[in-house]
């Protein structure tokens, strides 16, 4: 009992102290631009080395035929052009990451979505998950760059693929997801490059969706007792009165502005209970995540790229 009253205590105190989000000083503005300009430019060189039938899949088809034929002198020869290769595609991917995480961490800060501590690095808000499989379980939001195609899953007793984001069954088949970020029950935000696109207002307002989905994960009364639906409606209209201040302050405008509205009144229409199709319709993924276990992934480590300068 005590510890319930605890954890809920400190649920209360993490909201009490959420800040709001606020336009940044131009400064701060200009230099989130440059860490998301320098992240598109390793992955401009990324793109030609890694694209299907690029230069790394030529590497390999060759290498593949030369070990069909027997020549292993030559394919001695493609194994170290691979290795070299794949050293570059991570330093170049590593750069990428780098710079996109320092986007992120100085985002939260100059728009106000997490204070700074005394170093100017953000502090993570923490608490308690109420959201199975990670019940019970003290949680930090990470929120940290990359690809949303690296499926984050659990799996139940029976086999079947769970996902960490909250909203229950996951195709394992899935290639990719269309979200720009994705918050998971273990307080993790993997956050897309599509989010990076649009300019540093928008991104302020991709991490100001996420830090909501943490607080309704780490709040008993309201994640596990909302559906997902109900989850990303209360996310998506607090976003809508975000866009609201970075468009009247001129953070957020043009074409950017416009795909901002658009997406964010489509997600409402989508996570509306009158919408058809909406994930409402199928109750809480509470219930659907029970008695699950980790796959051979494991639990979440911090990346050790992870910088704030």
């Amino acid at each position: 009992m005590r510890v319930a009253a605890f954890a809920g205590l400190i649920a209360l105190l993490s909201c009490r102290t959420a800040f709001a989000l606020h336009p940044a000083n131009a400064a701060a503005v200009r230099r989130i631009a440059a860490f998301i300009a320098a992240a598109e430019q390793e992955q401009a060189a990324l793109t030609p080395l890694t694209e299907k039938n690029g230069k790394l899949d030529r590497l390999k088809k060759s290498l593949g035929l030369l070990l069909m034929s027997g020549d292993e002198n030559n394919a001695d020869f493609y194994k170290r052009q691979i290795a070299q290769l794949e050293a570059k595609i991570k330093h170049l991917s590593d750069a990428r990451d780098v710079a996109r995480d320092k986007a992120i961490h100085l985002t939260l800060t100059a728009y106000g979505i997490v204070p700074a501590d005394a170093d100017g690095r953000p502090e993570e808000p923490a608490g308690i998950s109420y959201m199975s499989p990670e019940y019970g379980r003290h949680i930090s939001w990470i929120p940290y760059a990359e690809d949303n195609d690296r499926t984050r899953i659990y799996q139940n007793a029976s086999g079947s693929a769970f996902n960490l984001w909250g909203f229950g069954r996951l195709n394992r088949t899935s290639t990719g997801h269309k979200e720009f970020a994705l918050t998971g029950v273990d307080g993790v935000t993997t956050v897309d490059r599509k989010a990076f696109l649009h300019g540093p207002g928008f991104l302020a307002l991709i991490l100001s969706h996420e830090i909501v989905h943490f607080r309704q994960f780490t709040t008993p009364s309201r994640g596990p007792k909302m559906t997902s639906a109900q989850r990303e409606l209360e996310a998506w209209r607090k976003t809508r009165g975000n866009l609201a201040k970075l468009a009247a302050a001129g953070q957020i405008s043009g074409s950017d502005n416009a795909f901002a509205v658009s997406q964010t009144e489509g997600n409402l229409k989508h996570s509306s209970p009158r919408w058809p199709g909406s994930i409402g319709r199928h109750g809480s993924s509470g219930g659907l995540m029970k008695d699950c276990r980790f796959t051979t992934e494991g639990r979440f480590s911090r990346p050790a790229r992870v910088s704030t300068t």
